[in-house]
């Protein structure tokens, strides 16, 4: 059917990519959610950087998060009438999703109702972190965790077996640390909302 259709997930990931090429290959018109993120380096992060420069080409409109966004697409010459800057769809997404108020998916977090407790929500899970970068960063929340042992740190650990091994050889042991599962996003949202400090690698 030649009607407008959306890549679908987010702008920069291999469904977004593989959605805009097969669009193109049936004549189908693009919606790029996101359009003009760079950061002007192939390999970080990667490969959604590709992904996302792949995309553009063949999209016929694309909603800009940003001026800035905006700009690398007209740098790429896109035509200006082809662009809306929009806002963060995920900040969007995050404020309606954070204001649900959803229980919280590990009973051990239900020490967060007490507003006196300081929370540090922590994810690491990018394949450039593997190895001894994750290390480093499990080794410094290891010592925050330590020095400060009335603060709460929550981390839901990925499952890919070269995270979940890092963390936990040296974080299950701390008491005043929290290794959940991965949490759903209205309630890791709650979490965030919650939370005085947040640690990623992972913008999204």
């Amino acid at each position: 059917v030649n009607t407008p259709a959306q890549a679908a997930g987010r702008s920069d990931t291999t469904s977004a990519m593989s959605g805009a090429l097969t669009a193109f290959y049936q004549k189908i018109k693009v919606v790029h959610v996101e359009a003009g993120l760079r950061t002007h380096n192939k390999y970080s992060p990667f490969p959604e950087e590709i992904y996302r420069r792949i995309v553009t080409p063949i999209a016929e409109y694309h909603f800009a998060p940003t001026a800035q966004s905006q700009k690398n697409l007209l740098d790429e010459k896109v035509s200006a009438k082809q662009i809306w800057i929009t806002g963060n769809t995920g900040i969007d997404a995050f404020h309606w999703a954070a204001s649900l108020e959803s229980p919280w998916p590990d009973p051990r977090l239900e020490v967060l109702d007490d507003p006196a407790v300081s929370l540090v929500v922590v994810t690491a899970h990018r394949r450039e972190n593997w190895g001894a970068p994750l290390d480093r960063i499990v080794e410094a929340v290891r010592r925050v965790a330590i020095r400060r042992p009335k603060v709460l740190v929550v981390w839901p650990v990925h499952p890919n077996p070269l995270v979940r091994n890092a963390v936990e050889s040296r974080l299950s042991d701390i008491p005043n640390v929290v290794l959940t599962e991965p949490i759903d996003y209205i309630p890791f949202a709650r979490l965030l909302k919650r939370a005085d400090l947040a640690i990623s690698d992972s913008g999204g």
